[in-house]
């Protein structure tokens, strides 16, 4: 049975703690996506330093006002309080002489749907309320467009009162065998790039048993926990889901650029900024240049999906939603056999300019192309004038020198590079022929096969 530990937020709960260790009181706002694991860094920093946790619900405003009241009263084993607004608890909650510790209430936008008045409420608790006390007011949301607009924006009440946030992201890559013990270091990335290091996902995978059951039972299937989830988390974000719905079918279509993407989603270019601008916020959607192409407006822009869960979804999910929808989980399965290495290798594209930055030490790493040509990843590195071109196959074949030989004159192409010290990787899933290892030992290319990359992102998984 898998034990649902606090793993893997490390410098999260530093941060945390070197906010409330200054004096007064604290407001820290902490969000990220649903499922991140935000409620647990919570309860765990309340484990280790004391404190009361309250999870507001979608209902009225006197209703959460009454449970806050009974979760202080259980917390504190002190009588519960009977008045009817925010304010007039916390004034309570100081009478009871609690002044040092934390106040974690999490989902706040539950309550600003139905009452955004309460944000001059709050206004008012820290700035006269909590004044003498060094009391950590934690404000926690799950909707990131509401926790931005609405509790971070110089337009909020509470603009210039927060002592740090948090947004909260993935967890590291290593980390992801400590939820999935005793699978293979190409097994998680697979995972990975499937539904990304969202922890509560994880447990989904673990729970379910083999990549195999865990698509058809979770993302294939009507009663799937995963087969609406990015659906779900559209409409908790966004006003109008369907349209982005639109725009993310299109990406994963292949459409790149802005002029495609709109044509495809019938969406009006003079609109079109504002809708990817929006997606880009979220941490769906990237822009994206030539890594090399520094210019903040270039003409290279490319628009990709950001988030793995997101791109499994438009790809290989909505796409097949007729199938799901008869239990027919066999169809939407087959085709992620035989177009998942083309998803993963894009994936892969991604962890080598990653690597190349972490663990190679470059300064920049990412994708390259102009006209015609491109190379999966380019990285360079100024202060130490040299240049790193990789290429990538993640097919079963093992790769030839001809690959060896595209890439050496592709590298020639990326003009502003031309006069650092030049470095090559080669990654391919099933391996490299005789003669390709040959040429790269001879030319001192370095190259790694899936399981030897798979293995430096994400080491081993314990064994269960």
């Amino acid at each position: 049975m898998f034990v649902r530990k606090f793993y893997n937020r490390d410098e999260e709960m530093r941060s945390l703690e070197q906010m409330m260790e200054r004096k007064g009181p604290k407001l820290i706002p902490v969000y990220g996506k649903r499922r991140i694991g935000k409620t647990s860094l919570i309860k765990e920093l309340i484990r280790r330093n004391g404190g009361i946790y309250y999870l507001c619900s979608t209902g009225v405003r006197e209703k959460n006002i009454e449970k806050l009241n009974s979760r202080i009263s259980e917390a504190l084993h002190i009588p519960k309080f009977a008045n009817s607004d925010y304010i007039g608890t916390f004034k309570d909650l100081l009478r009871s002489g609690f002044k040092d510790g934390i106040i974690a209430i999490d989902e706040f936008p539950y309550i600003l749907l139905k009452d955004e008045d309460v944000l001059s409420e709050f206004q008012i608790i820290i700035d006269e309320i909590l004044a003498d006390t060094n009391i950590t007011l934690i404000l926690c949301g799950s909707s990131i467009s509401m926790m931005e607009e609405k509790v971070l924006s110089g337009t909020s009440p509470l603009f210039g009162r927060r002592t740090g946030q948090i947004r909260l992201g993935p967890i590291p890559p290593g980390e992801i065998g400590r939820f999935l013990p005793g699978r293979s270091p190409e097994e998680l990335l697979e995972i990975d790039s499937i539904i990304g290091r969202i922890p509560r996902y994880l447990i989904e995978f673990h729970e379910m048993g083999s990549i195999e059951k865990t698509l058809k039972r979770s993302f294939f299937s009507p009663d799937g926990y995963l087969y609406r989830e990015a659906y779900l988390l559209l409409r908790d974000e966004l006003r109008e889901p369907d349209t982005y719905s639109t725009i993310l079918e299109a990406l994963a279509g292949g459409r790149t650029k802005m002029t495609e993407i709109g044509n495809a989603s019938f969406i009006p270019a003079k609109d079109m900024p504002k809708y990817l601008g929006v997606l880009e916020r979220l941490g769906i959607v990237e822009k994206e240049h030539p890594v090399t192409d520094n210019r903040p407006m270039s003409k290279m822009t490319r628009y990709r999906m950001k988030d793995n869960l997101f791109r499994f979804h438009f790809r290989f999910v909505m796409p097949e939603m007729g199938s799901i929808e008869l239990n027919e989980p066999d169809g939407p399965y087959q085709k992620w056999i035989e177009e998942k290495s083309h998803h993963i290798s894009t994936f892969v594209e991604d962890l080598v300019a990653r690597y190349a930055v972490k663990d190679l030490d470059y300064e920049k790493a990412g994708r390259w192309w102009f006209r015609g040509d491109e190379i999966d990843c380019v990285a360079y590195d100024r202060k130490k004038n040299r240049a790193l071109f990789s290429e990538i196959k993640w097919k079963k074949e093992r790769t030839g020198p001809e690959t060896v030989e595209i890439l050496l004159q592709r590298s020639l192409m990326v003009k502003e590079l031309q006069r650092m010290k030049k470095e090559y990787l080669i990654v391919s899933k099933g391996g490299f022929t005789k003669k390709a290892m040959e040429i790269m030992e001879e030319s001192g290319i370095e190259y790694l096969n899936g399981s030897d990359l798979a293995s430096k992102i994400y080491g081993s998984s314990p064994i269960e």
